[in-house]
C-alpha cells in the first residue's frame, strides 16, 4: 500500500512520516485491497487556542467507495492515533457489508424458487412453489 502524505504549514520531520508509515500500515490487516490513501496534513494557528493541527485521509476501496476522515487536535500525535482508530472501525464497517452480488438478470439463477422439502403443516403440498390443490389440480403460484 502506498501512502501519498501531502503537508501544508507543517513541518515533516522523518521522525514524524515514520510514525504516520508505521500506524497507517497496520491498516492493511483490516482490508487489503485498498486502492489509494492519502494523508493531508495542516497546521492552523489561532490567536486564542495555540496551534491546531488538522489530519485529513482520503481512502479509496473497490467499488467506488471512498473513506473520508479528518480530525483537529492540539497534538499531532494524538490526532493520528484517533483516526487510526475511526479508520479501523470505519474499514471493518464497510468489509462487513461487501458481498458478492450476482449482476442484474442472473439472481433468479442463484437461487432457486423450488424447494423439494415436504411441508408439515399442509400434507397436500410437496414443494414450495408449485403444489398440489386438494381437489387434484396443481396451480402454480
Amino acid at each position: 500500500m502506498y501512502i501519498k502524505i501531502h503537508n501544508k504549514n507543517f513541518d515533516l520531520t522523518k521522525p514524524f512520516k515514520e510514525y504516520l508509515l508505521d500506524k497507517f500500515k497496520a491498516i492493511e490487516k483490516y482490508q487489503r485491497n485498498i486502492l489509494s490513501f492519502r494523508v493531508d496534513l495542516s497546521r492552523d494557528q489561532h490567536h486564542k487556542k495555540g496551534e491546531i493541527y488538522n489530519i485529513d485521509l482520503t481512502v479509496s476501496l473497490p467499488n467506488k467507495q471512498t473513506i473520508r476522515l479528518s480530525e483537529k487536535h492540539a497534538d499531532a500525535r494524538a490526532a493520528v492515533d484517533i483516526l487510526q482508530d475511526k479508520l479501523s472501525r470505519q474499514l471493518l464497517k464497510t468489509k462487513s457489508t461487501m458481498r458478492y452480488r450476482p449482476p442484474k438478470g442472473t439472481a433468479g439463477f442463484a437461487r432457486s424458487r423450488v424447494t423439494w422439502s415436504p411441508c408439515p403443516t399442509k400434507p397436500w403440498r410437496s414443494r414450495v412453489g408449485v403444489h398440489s390443490d386438494p381437489s387434484g389440480g396443481h396451480r402454480r403460484r
